[in-house]
């Protein structure tokens, strides 16, 4: 049991630091230097960070015996957290569309065929640029604000096992 708490803390820990990154990158960082490619950075650590939060409550409500066994698919697991752990904690439906969001942003950058930077925009090409995808910091900022939220409530529902 203790090493389950352990692994539990650990994704806590990696999701709290990869929503400190982006922010501090999206907010301090890229004011300064003005780097688009930081666009990247910021995307990935989101998506980094809603998904280790959610694995880490998967993996609490399975230590406690509340789920069983979960396959590594995505959406299985994503599936898993909307029908049985979100309703528990009131977790909103906001957030859970966000979590969405970021996972099918993620998805595109990784199949797109072409992607580019045209001034403050972070553009994603499919081959033949029939459909274009632009990313902007400030839209990653609001998608910042609107996981903090989730992020306070992740935290609180696991504080028992980080104090262990």
């Amino acid at each position: 049991m203790l090493q389950e708490h352990s692994q539990i803390a650990s994704l806590l820990a990696k999701s709290n630091q990869h929503f400190t990154t982006a922010d501090h990158i999206a907010y301090v960082t890229y004011p300064l230097v003005k780097d688009q490619k930081l666009i990247v950075a910021v995307l990935e650590n989101l998506y980094l960070s809603a998904l280790t939060a959610v694995e880490a409550l998967l993996y609490y409500e399975r230590l406690y015996k509340r789920i069983g066994m979960f396959p590594e698919n995505f959406h299985v697991r994503l599936d898993l957290f909307k029908t049985k752990i979100a309703p528990q904690y009131n977790i909103e439906r906001s957030h859970l569309v966000l979590l969405e969001e970021l996972r099918q942003l993620v998805n595109e950058r990784k199949a797109s065929k072409m992607e580019f930077f045209r001034k403050d925009n972070y553009i994603l090409c499919n081959q033949d640029y029939s459909k274009m995808k632009i990313i902007t910091m400030e839209k990653l900022k609001t998608y910042i604000n609107q996981l903090k939220p989730f992020m306070r409530k992740v935290n609180l529902i696991l504080q028992n096992v980080r104090r262990q």
